[in-house]
């Protein structure tokens, strides 16, 4: 993960086993890009370019990406020489999409929170009948719980259902994604924990409670069904308010389009810059050349000092500040190399 490849960063053992890398694979580079732990990830991969004895292969992968340009440029970065070159292959490729926005009741905008969850399991019931596997999406853990519940009930003992959500342990996560590929399960009901790098094998529907809230979300939970190329993926999106369901409307049409959500890359993540600059430091890495490409804060270097000043409390932290500053000694020895002076921060 991201933060795992920041922890062996800061570990001398582990520093030596990476100096060998030549291939970074990013998978589902999208879920990464829109957020400060890509960008946090985005230094990361500078600080190990920096640590390779030869040059660093970035390879990006992703069936939901726009603009795919900036993507490039946040995955490859820049140097003193500017932006790194990059070469994107677009697929083109679109999966048949058979998607439907459902309302439990015909009256629903009238109708009442409980007669629209209670009629919604019901309807879910017939879909899971219907076909030889389903996957339910909900929006939060405590909703898949409920859910998982509910369906188990209602459809009896013969019926087999299960739950995948991020609270629970992985032994438990890992039972349920088997017994899905092995076809031990009529239904599974998940979080965002299954929508992304896990192989679930043969889904015929996924169902989808409440608005996914964006076309990329859509398209990677739906597209679990029917996962192969030459089929269709199947999806149902239940909806339960005015709002929801043109919210749901537009993402479904925009699913059937090939048209995606424009990724926006944040900009001067100044938390990022101070714990990224902190291991830096801790590491030993006074002279290194530390990037931050297109992610940086927009700022000068001086009051990139001062932001982490502030952030560390005059504890054994304000020894970090002054170590980046260059105003400390370490062991008699020294000035200890400033960041401002043999080192470079690139903002």
């Amino acid at each position: 993960t991201p933060e795992s490849l920041y922890a062996l960063l800061t570990s001398d053992s582990a520093r030596a086993t990476l100096r060998s890398v030549r291939y970074v694979i990013v998978d589902e580079i999208h879920a990464l890009a829109g957020n400060k732990r890509g960008v946090h990830l985005a230094v990361s991969l500078e600080r190990l370019a920096e640590r390779v004895t030869g040059p660093l292969q970035r390879i990006g992968c992703s069936a939901t990406l726009s603009p795919l340009e900036d993507i490039a440029a946040f995955l490859v970065g820049r140097d003193e020489r500017g932006p790194r070159p990059c070469t994107i292959v677009n697929a083109g490729m679109r999966k048949d999409l058979d998607v439907q926005v459902m309302a439990p009741l015909p009256d629903f905008l009238e109708a009442g929170n409980n007669a629209l969850w209670s009629s919604a399991y019901e309807l879910l019931c017939k879909e899971i009948a219907a076909h030889d596997t389903t996957l339910v999406f909900c929006n939060s853990r405590y909703k898949a719980e409920r859910t998982s519940l509910r369906l188990g009930e209602l459809a009896g003992e013969d019926v087999r259902i299960g739950v995948h959500h991020g609270s629970m342990s992985k032994e438990i996560r890992l039972e349920a994604e088997d017994d899905l590929k092995a076809g031990r399960l009529d239904a599974l009901v998940a979080t965002a924990s299954l929508e992304l790098g896990i192989d679930i094998g043969s889904v015929d529907l996924v169902c989808q409670l409440e608005s996914p809230k964006s076309v990329a979300t859509g398209l990677q939970r739906i597209g679990r069904a029917g996962h192969l190329l030459d089929r269709t993926s199947k999806g149902r999106v239940m909806v339960f308010q005015r709002d929801e369901l043109m919210e749901a409307a537009a993402i479904c049409r925009a699913m059937s389009e090939g048209k995606m959500d424009n990724i926006r890359i944040p900009r001067g993540c100044l938390d990022v810059l101070a714990q990224q600059v902190t291991a830096t430091v801790a590491a030993g890495d006074r002279q290194e050349y530390l990037t931050f490409s297109n992610h940086s804060a927009s700022a000068t270097l001086g009051y990139n000092l001062t932001v982490m000043q502030s952030l560390f409390t005059p504890t054994a932290d304000e020894r970090v500040y002054r170590l980046v500053s260059g105003v400390n000694t370490i062991d008699g020895t020294g000035v200890y190399p400033c960041m401002t002076g043999t080192s470079k921060l690139s903002t």
